[in-house]
């Protein structure tokens, strides 16, 4: 059990554009074949350590999620002390943000890692994004642990899932 206020619960974001390499930091990650499903997952840690996860592959950005959409999916899997979520950051009034995403789960308890990739990549978009405002926008929400920004086409899938599953056993060893 962590000291008295530390938080139980981890989200761990993978941030990125179309094509970024979201779902194939995940496939790596979990050890999974392309194609997987949202849902419950087991994740090793290590070659002893294994956790039970949540994950939702292709972000609520690409599903054309509102708020209402994520509250109501996230009741069902809010028991899960670790979710690892796909984001977008363009905006869409339609649908909800990857702030909104980060604000909520933050309200509901958990601490936050962002691992961001190619974040100048703009996918053929006519406006380069102001990366830097983005990244204080992220680390001003209190739970954020860490943000880290990677450039996918020259780091493999396999070496980005690593960090994160580095990232995991640290925090699950901290508690």
């Amino acid at each position: 059990m962590g000291a008295m206020g530390e938080k139980e619960k981890l989200f761990v974001a993978v941030l990125g554009g179309e094509e970024s390499g979201k779902s194939s930091t995940w496939e790596e990650l979990l050890e999974v074949r392309k194609g997987f499903k949202t849902g419950s997952k087991e994740l090793m840690l290590d070659d002893y350590l294994f956790t039970d996860i949540y994950v939702f592959n292709g972000s609520p950005q690409e599903r054309g999620w509102t708020r209402t959409d994520f509250e109501a999916v996230f009741i069902k899997v809010k028991k899960y002390n670790i979710i690892l979520c796909s984001l977008q950051l363009h905006e869409d009034i339609d649908t909800i943000s990857a702030r909104e995403i980060l604000e909520f789960v933050k309200d509901k308890g958990y601490d936050i890692f962002v691992q961001w990739l190619n974040p100048e990549y703009t996918h053929g978009e006519d406006t380069t994004p102001d990366v830097e405002k983005k990244i204080i926008e992220l680390m001003g929400i209190e739970s954020v642990v860490g943000i880290t920004k990677v450039d996918a086409e020259n780091v493999s899938a396999k070496e980005r899932a690593e960090k994160l599953r580095k990232v995991i056993l640290g925090w699950i060893n901290s508690r």
